[in-house]
């Protein structure tokens, strides 16, 4: 059976089978000493690490492999975090800091060695991550970014406007960021690979098994389900921007966003001849930033900021529509056959989150968009923590108490807010 083809199908699951797996289903009690809830890049790469190890684990994950985040989203390996190491280091001071800008500069690395070790095959192609800028305030930023970048590694460059030009194929941008560090993949193949490589390794994955409730009494966590429970001694809650009331908390601790994506019909050679190649992901400067890549069979990939609801039909996607023929107006007539939507989680400082839920149970959320590179390449970090508990060994800082947003409950109408502010000062700009 393939994914169900509707009007918002993603590019990655047309006529994509869905993700079989050939065991009995989940029986109404169940035990195992780790339980991973979420079978996204965190949970399954966490999942199989612990089972090369010798561990015995059970993934429990609410839906189908493939059709959350980790299958959705834009497939951009970018390295690093929204912010420029200089920052980091000025937030978290220099020891904390200096692990967390090695760790995400290494992260496409890692996750790559990941997808190379057990030989999963996700279109993967190395180019580059481009952040251009469109106006004098986003190339100072570029120049900072480059400058601040220079002291860490030579794979970055500053792009002046004509190479930026003749790099994405687009005049309407005036110089740019290159990070050579970054790569473009297919991911629901890579949560699909990871899923075969888990299971390979021993691990139990239970598909359409949401959980609902999550506890720890008596020396054991509990996972509780419409018709089942599950009991381990240790846990890794990663539900990302789709976590909900299990630990009812942590789903105040950031923002789910929801983001809009949209992909062209193919198009010929000619057409793209002079566009952005294959390997690199662009993530512009505007305050409601839009990204975008070749994709698949010669398509161009462009995602952004959608509406507070889901969308009811393909107008919604207009406005995305509208910015890829601007940027490229040769695609001015061409015609756009994928629309699809997906949520993302975003935090107030726009850094992701560990969080020490009770003995030996830890979360992680908040990738703000870098999730393909960063939520691979930390699995065998949780995996480490879960077996020892130590937080030294973790490349982020981990919080032991959960630091909610306040007045979280009206985070629509903040986000409809700041949208709308930013959405007049990129216009004004």
């Amino acid at each position: 059976m393939t994914y169900k083809t509707s009007p918002f199908c993603s590019v990655w699951h047309n006529n994509e089978p869905y993700f079989f797996i050939d065991q009995e289903p989940l029986p109404t009690k169940m035990e195992a000493e780790f339980v991973i809830v979420g079978g996204g890049f965190t949970g399954l790469s966490t999942a199989l690490d612990l089972a090369l190890k010798g561990k015995e684990v059970i993934v429990l994950e609410g839906g189908k492999i493939g059709l959350a985040a980790s299958g959705l989203n834009g497939g951009q390996l970018n390295p690093g975090f929204k912010h420029n190491p200089t920052e980091i280091i000025n937030s978290f001071g220099s020891n904390i800091g200096k692990k967390l800008i090695e760790f995400g500069a290494n992260a496409p690395k890692k996750t790559m060695s990941i997808i190379k070790q057990h030989k999963i095959e996700c279109q993967l192609e190395k180019g580059g991550f481009v952040q251009p800028a469109h106006n004098k305030a986003s190339l100072r930023i570029v120049d900072n970014r480059v400058k601040d970048w220079k002291k860490y590694t030579d794979k970055v460059d500053f792009l002046d406007k004509n190479e930026v030009a003749d790099l994405l194929g687009s005049d309407c941008y005036i110089g740019g960021f290159l990070d050579r560090r970054g790569a473009t993949l297919n991911p629901l193949r890579l949560v699909k690979g990871l899923a075969k490589a888990a299971i390979k390794a021993g691990v139990r994955i239970y598909q359409n098994s949401l959980v609902t409730r999550v506890y720890f009494s008596s020396g054991k966590w509990h996972f509780m389900l419409k018709n089942s429970s599950v009991q381990g001694m240790a846990a890794g809650i990663f539900t990302n921007a789709y976590t909900n009331n299990l630990i009812k908390p942590l789903k105040q601790t950031f923002i789910p966003v929801q983001s809009f994506q949209i992909a062209t019909e193919r198009l010929s050679k000619e057409i793209t001849r002079d566009l952005i190649p294959n390997g690199f992901g662009v993530s512009d400067l505007n305050r409601l930033l839009v990204y975008y890549r070749r994709g698949p069979d010669n398509r161009i990939l462009m995602g952004g900021r959608g509406t507070f609801i889901k969308p009811k039909s393909k107008g919604d996607f207009v406005l995305l529509e509208r910015k890829l023929t601007n940027i490229f107006p040769i695609l001015k007539d061409a015609k756009f056959q994928y629309y699809w939507f997906g949520n993302v989680s975003i935090t107030p400082d726009f850094m992701p989150r560990l969080n020490i839920l009770g003995p030996r149970a830890i979360s992680f959320l908040g990738c703000n968009g870098r999730g393909v590179a960063l939520s691979p390449a930390l699995g065998p970090y949780l995996s480490d923590w879960l077996i020892n508990g130590n937080d030294h060994r973790l490349p982020l800082p981990v919080s032991k108490k959960l630091k909610t947003i306040p007045f979280h409950f009206l985070h629509r109408l903040y986000v409809a807010a700041v949208s709308s502010y930013f959405k007049a000062r990129d216009w004004v700009d």
